[in-house]
């Protein structure tokens, strides 16, 4: 009798587990939806091409942005609610890179560039050959260092471009409608 309550119990588990996996979900476990993406902040860090590809392994690429209302959302996904004191503490990668050989900065997914929140005087350093990779500053900073008394990204969610060391977390993005892996 206990076999059979015992399997009862295991068979209803996995029709439960099936249905959740095949249901109609917009995103899967762990994912946010905003319009027809879904997104998925990483806090582990990364080097940009890492985080590109774990994004990849997830059926995505690193988010691109492309209105004021879709980085008002990643920011508020990504945001920790602190004040920076240094505007690098909390940047996080998005997928706008600087193309060297055409001169124009590009999203990893291919999609145009047709909106861009960089920070005052960004991007800079572009003639370092170094800092042709873009992350988004979700909290609010200021610049003590460079400029005292002055905010740098006084809402948050403004890009500041880098080098590609820095070991940033990470936001991904796919369409609702891609086959969905959840890490």
């Amino acid at each position: 009798m206990r076999a059979l309550v015992f399997l009862s119990a295991l068979l209803g588990l996995s029709y439960s587990v099936i249905s959740n996996r095949n249901s109609r979900r917009p995103c899967y476990y762990g994912w946010t939806q905003f319009e027809q993406d879904c997104y998925k902040p990483y806090r582990m860090r990364a080097r940009f091409m890492e985080a590109e590809n774990k994004c990849k392994e997830v059926g995505g690429h690193l988010t691109s942005i492309h209105s004021p209302e879709e980085n008002d959302f990643l920011r508020g996904l990504t945001s920790t609610g602190h004040v920076q004191e240094n505007r690098w503490d909390n940047n996080v990668w998005i997928g706008f890179f600087y193309e060297k050989q055409s001169e124009t900065w590009k999203w990893l997914d291919g999609s145009p560039t047709d909106y861009t929140n960089w920070a005052t005087k960004e991007p800079n350093f572009m003639d370092y050959d170094s800092e042709y990779q873009a992350s988004m500053m979700p909290d609010p900073s200021f610049d003590e260092k460079d400029h005292p008394g002055n905010w740098y990204n006084p809402d948050g969610g403004q890009w500041n471009n880098l080098h590609d060391m820095p070991l940033r977390g990470f936001i991904c993005k796919q369409k609702k409608s891609s086959t969905h892996i959840s890490f």
